[in-house]
């Protein structure tokens, strides 16, 4: 285990020489326990600490001692990356119509993420310079956007160089509420924005970039719409066959339970129209049609005889 070597004030960053090595017993062993110089050395003290005293995780600041004044600022004005995740850390910077780019804030880590709403730590000098770069963005036409590390734990923090307006901090100073004005202004033209470009993207909506190149942004934002319509495109033609197929069923049906009727006879006409008649010359005589045989029969052995017989 490792424990105090010295008596250590709160507030120190420990050294090697602060800790040592101790021998206690398992169970006397503290929760949290640190057991390597490296989990303590260059950690800074929250409480003032005796010799021999174990060392525990709650007892030291992870990085520095947390500032006195030191809050958490929620930001919907800002541009965020579309692959922004909670946990890494950005530059948020501004830039203004004239090409001219400054960073405001420096390596500041997203502690809390929510489509484009996004949580920093911030100190009373960051809010300030914020507050200041949201009204020059309000007023000038600027761009405030933020910009992902690739390898934070190696790469140093940039320095912010975002130079505040005198006469914006002479406005705060005179008008309080200015603040929250363009803060509001501010999120209804990204939510404008941002719903435009949901919808479509015409020429004249595209974003670009100083190379003149289409954004990563853009792209995505391409690529969804054109998925989008083919989506559309292909429910279209699923309704379009089951109904097409449903109306051949319903006429088959159709044709099964309900059959042909045979056409009416010639012979019978409707009691609206007269009967047609017959010619005279194709009329068959009453004496063929009508005669018994038995009456030819009689007619032809009746026949008188003739002398010679």
């Amino acid at each position: 285990m490792l424990a105090a070597s010295r008596s250590i004030p709160a507030g120190t960053t420990l050294q090697a020489g602060d800790v040592k090595a101790v021998e206690v017993p398992a169970v006397q062993a503290a929760t949290g326990s640190l057991k390597e110089p490296s989990e303590a050395v260059g950690k800074i003290t929250k409480i003032d600490l005796q010799p021999n005293t174990q060392l525990v995780v709650s007892m030291l600041f992870e990085d520095k001692p947390i500032p006195r004044d030191l809050r958490v600022q929620e930001f919907n004005v800002i541009q965020l990356p579309t692959n922004l995740q909670k946990g890494q850390f950005v530059d948020v910077r501004i830039n203004f119509p004239t090409g001219e780019d400054f960073i405001v804030l420096s390596k500041k880590k997203v502690r809390e993420l929510s489509g484009t709403i996004v949580w920093y730590e911030m100190n009373e000098t960051e809010i300030l310079m914020v507050s200041s770069a949201i009204i020059d963005a309000y007023l000038q036409g600027a761009k405030l956007y933020a910009l992902t590390y690739v390898d934070p734990g190696m790469q140093e923090a940039a320095v912010a160089n975002y130079p505040s307006n005198p006469k914006v901090l002479d406005l705060m100073e005179r008008d309080p509420n200015i603040l929250e004005e363009a803060k509001t202004a501010l999120a209804r033209q990204l939510r404008t924005k941002l719903d435009n470009n949901l919808k479509a993207m015409s020429d004249t909506d595209k974003m670009r970039v100083i190379s003149g190149s289409v954004t990563v942004q853009q792209q995505l934002q391409n690529e969804r719409i054109t998925t989008q319509q083919n989506n559309e495109f292909r429910q279209s033609i699923q309704q379009q066959v089951p109904a097409s197929t449903g109306r051949q069923n319903n006429q088959a049906e159709q044709t099964t339970s309900n059959p042909k009727e045979p056409a009416t006879p010639s012979s019978v006409l409707p009691s609206s129209e007269p009967a047609k008649e017959t010619p005279a010359s194709t009329q068959t005589p009453d004496h063929v049609n009508n005669s018994p045989k038995t009456d030819r029969l009689e007619d032809v052995f009746d026949q008188p005889k003739t002398g010679g017989s």
